[in-house]
């Protein structure tokens, strides 16, 4: 396929059902999502015809639960050569979880993801983007449990679900960082590299354009579809012009105007159902226009 831009840029999808949103513990415990049906086979499909039809390849942050919800899916989408990698097991997000009870998640569904995709799993992506300066602690726990990569960061002010202060006070930055140097980092809108007592681990920030002193995002979800798609586009065609990947990520159920609507409050509905049908036009031209690796190949 001729494309404008042969640039290769990062293409990521957050696998997660229709009702997984900032807080779904509050409202549809764990024990109750096998009742709930599952739109993840037609959005899925959806999404893997687009990237052959593109010739593009991505990364797929899966849920633990809903890879062991759906086995030969994670097996399908790793044959195709796009990268599987983690997005926790329970949808919790970072300022939600314990050190320890963030590294029981990790292990639990990377476990079921190598098991099922038959390779490493290196990089992770926290839901709802919930890296910040109150939960930094994550990134000692990554690189603890050989991560080689984390894309958790979105540095914006412009959104409902900022991380808060965890509720365990206790998760706080390890005396043998320095705080100043990371929370400097935190503010870094492109890759960067952190070092742990137990080795670096690189993140990902998901893409924002500057505009004067505000971050701008665009690069996915609810900001991405509101977007105009000239914006996008020439955002990202200056970014590849400095040499940058833009990295770029979707939801499946943005790809499914058929699924219900998700719990929560009015701003969840909104966020999940705004211009979906414009969404997906947009996709198709951004994935026609654009190239496309995995994550995990353009760090390396």
């Amino acid at each position: 396929m001729t494309r404008q831009s042969d640039f290769p840029n990062i293409l990521s999808f957050d696998v997660e059902e229709w009702f997984h949103i900032r807080r779904t513990e509050d409202h549809l415990p764990v024990e109750r999502w096998a009742q709930l049906p599952s739109r993840l086979d037609f959005s899925l499909g959806q999404i893997l015809d687009l990237l052959a039809q593109t010739g593009n390849r991505a990364t797929f942050f899966w849920l633990g639960w809903c890879a062991e919800q759906h086995p030969d899916w994670v097996r399908r989408i790793a044959a195709a050569g796009h990268e599987i990698a983690c997005h926790g097991y329970t949808h919790r997000a970072l300022d939600r979880l314990t050190p320890d009870g963030f590294r029981a998640e990790l292990r639990r569904a990377r476990a079921v993801l190598e098991d099922l995709a038959g390779r490493p799993v290196r990089g992770f992506r926290a839901p709802s983007l919930s890296l910040g300066p109150t939960t930094a602690w994550a990134l000692d726990v990554l690189a603890e449990e050989g991560f080689a990569y984390d894309s958790s960061l979105l540095v914006t002010a412009l959104r409902f679900n900022r991380p808060h202060r965890p509720h365990d006070r206790s998760a706080k930055l390890p005396l043998s960082h320095s705080r100043t140097d990371l929370l400097r980092l935190l503010h870094q809108t492109e890759l960067w590299r952190w070092e742990t007592p137990a080795g670096a681990i690189l993140e990902l920030p998901v893409s924002v354009r500057r505009w004067g002193p505000i971050h701008l995002p665009f690069a996915g979800g609810l900001f991405f579809r509101v977007a105009p798609y000239w914006a996008v586009a020439a955002t990202i065609r200056q970014f590849n012009s400095r040499g940058i990947a833009a990295i770029m990520y979707a939801h499946p159920w943005e790809f499914d105007a058929a699924s219900p609507p998700p719990p929560g409050r009015a701003i969840e509905h909104f966020s999940h159902r705004f211009r979906l049908a414009a969404g997906r036009e947009k996709y198709l031209r951004l994935t026609k226009e654009f190239s496309f690796i995995p994550a995990g190949e353009a760090v390396r």
